[in-house]
């Protein structure tokens, strides 16, 4: 047995100098620590019922993390958020959890020791383990924001109290008042309208990220900072929080060992991508960790993923092997487009298209297809975009482009026709600029000898490419038909057709007037196919008097699609099926 220990004590040294070894080498010539390594295992206080912590009693429980769990959601599943003294609870959980470096990182399976009551003990107030600091809700306007679209019914403070649990204190205070700043287009903030999309500061979790400095340990020093700030960390951040993903940038990480020991990482200079898919992929920004550091890393974690970024490197190759890292399967969009049929058919395309939850509460899009565009590359129109939205994909091209709605532009409305057959095709006449006449008696033969007079009840007369003309709904048959062919009509039978669409094409053939019958296919943007949405829709399509190009169809289409038509140069006309005529 002394021989086991000793062995340990010597394995032990030895790696303690391997590393010094192997990393004061890099510290040493960047000028600043960003990483460091501690081989040395934290005692942690065991479970019990009632634990002391300072001058402090606490009833504990064990708690096993979940996988997809945030620290701060078990807070608020354990009702923690709603006592009041949030900072006191946090510098208990530290002192029970002396492994959690940073709240950020709590892995599944991992056991956490939660307070479920904190006591004073009797006779004193004790010493302060802790400084607690203030968190002013203005700061959160750095810090992340969701996107939430309103839902039919939803009030706005049902939505915030549900989603944070935030007290109504500073609810109806504070944080209204920043979110009215976020949202200038909010007047009243109960008034808002189903579809509308608005920024919600994400308050609870960054109450729980605000570090808590033990106040021996306070100092107002500045840690030293990069003297340039890679040009790809922007544009990272910028990325991730339009993807509505984890991204941890501020503070530290530490990652515990197998042997008991962590490793330390400065979140500015190895930040940390918290992926859907539960891999946790940390980026070396400036290519400091050493190998063997990342080869630690990644045997002790099976969830870690580490991505160095070298001076060759941009945003897109960087963002393709985070993705990768990621393990999201299929998620190159120019290869693997999302296909949807039904009336309106969609080919969706992109740099990647990516399976991940935008909205916290299940609702919103689980979708987004992201383009990074290149210089004068075209952005998605604001109205493709909210249409997607609305199926729950979300259409990110980065840099944003200027695709919005001008303030006060009125869209266009669909245009609606009547039921009934004959003034469908006496409202399409006019848009045709062709002059008829309704319900007219036309002699067709005459014999004064004889004394025979024949006339016929026509329901439209006109003239068709130069010659006499009629349009029948009401069955005149076929033997006055041919009669009436015989005296030099042309005659376009209708009675009994029930396909309005068939009506048209029918009414349009009549006449002479070009038509495309479709299936019609249009671009989003102008930009390659293999990053593009493409939008295919079934009906007739031709031109009126006015040179107007119109879109005939069944199809009941949203709004935002019917102004995208028009902002192609379409108007578009929905048609409903309807029985025809019975003869009289």
């Amino acid at each position: 047995m002394p021989i086991i220990e000793q062995r340990k004590g010597f394995f032990l040294i030895f790696i303690v100098l391997l590393f010094s070894w192997a990393l004061t080498p890099a510290v040493a010539e960047k000028g600043e620590k960003t990483y460091a390594i501690s081989l040395t295992k934290s005692a942690g206080l065991e479970q019990g019922k009632i634990q002391k912590v300072g001058d402090k009693k606490v009833l504990v429980t064990p708690y096993v993390v979940g996988k997809g769990e945030h620290l701060w959601q078990i807070l608020r599943k354990k009702r923690l958020l709603k006592m009041g003294k949030v900072g006191e609870v946090l510098s208990v959980l530290r002192e029970l959890n002396p492994a959690l470096g940073n709240l950020d990182l709590i892995h599944p399976g991992q056991r956490v020791l939660i307070p479920l009551r904190i006591v004073p003990v009797a006779g004193g107030e004790g010493r302060r383990l802790w400084t607690e600091k203030k968190i002013n809700l203005e700061d959160l306007k750095n810090i992340k924001v969701e996107n939430y679209t309103v839902q039919p019914g939803d009030a706005l403070t049902r939505v915030i109290e549900g989603r944070y649990g935030i007290p109504a204190k500073k609810l109806y205070g504070e944080y209204l008042s920043l979110v009215k700043k976020l949202n200038p287009n909010i007047k009243n903030v109960n008034v808002i309208l189903p579809g509308q999309r608005i920024k919600l500061p994400i308050y609870s979790p960054e109450l729980v990220r605000k570090p808590i400095i033990p106040e021996r340990f306070q100092e107002k020093k500045q840690r030293p900072q990069k003297e340039k700030i890679s040009p790809l960390a922007t544009g990272l951040a910028q990325v991730f929080s339009e993807l509505g993903m984890d991204w941890i940038r501020t503070g530290q990480h530490f990652i515990p060992l197998s042997t008991g020991g962590q490793i330390n990482l400065r979140a500015e200079s190895f930040p940390v991508l918290n992926a859907p898919t539960g891999n946790r992929v940390i980026v070396d920004l400036y290519n400091d960790l050493p190998a063997r550091v990342s080869d630690l890393i990644q045997s002790n974690w099976d969830i870690y993923r580490i991505v160095h970024v070298t001076a060759k490197d941009d945003l897109r190759s960087v963002l393709t092997r985070i993705f990768r890292a990621c393990a999201f399967k299929d998620s190159d969009g120019t290869k693997h487009p999302l296909q949807f049929g039904g009336a309106i058919r969609l080919r969706i395309t992109g740099d990647w298209i990516l399976p991940v939850s935008l909205a916290s509460s299940g609702k919103g899009p689980t979708t987004a297809v992201l383009t990074l565009r290149e210089p004068y590359m075209p952005a998605v129109p604001w109205m493709i975009q909210d249409y997607l939205d609305g199926l729950g994909i979300k259409v990110i091209d980065y840099p944003a482009g200027d695709s919005f709605p001008e303030e006060g532009e009125s869209k266009p409305d669909l245009v609606k026709v009547p039921d009934d057959p004959l003034e469908r095709t006496e409202m399409l006449l006019h848009r045709l600029g062709q002059k008829f006449t309704r319900s007219l008696d036309i002699p067709v033969y005459q014999s004064e000898a004889a004394g025979v007079k024949l006339l016929i009840k026509a329901d439209f007369y006109l003239k068709a490419r130069g010659a006499n003309a009629v349009i029948d709904f009401s069955g005149l048959g076929k033997k006055m038909v041919i009669f009436l062919k015989e005296h030099g009509f042309k005659v376009l039978s209708l009675h009994g057709v029930k396909d309005p669409l068939e009506i048209l094409t029918r009414t349009l053939s009549f006449l002479g007037v070009p038509f495309d019958p479709g299936p019609h296919s249009f671009l989003a943007c102008k930009r390659d196919r293999s990053r593009n949405i493409e939008l295919t829709l079934q009906g007739i399509s031709f031109k009126d008097a006015k040179g107007q190009r119109i879109l005939a169809t069944k199809a009941l289409l949203p709004e935002e699609v019917i102004a995208f038509l028009w902002q192609n140069g379409y108007e578009v006309i929905g048609f409903r099926s309807s029985v025809g005529r019975k003869k009289e």
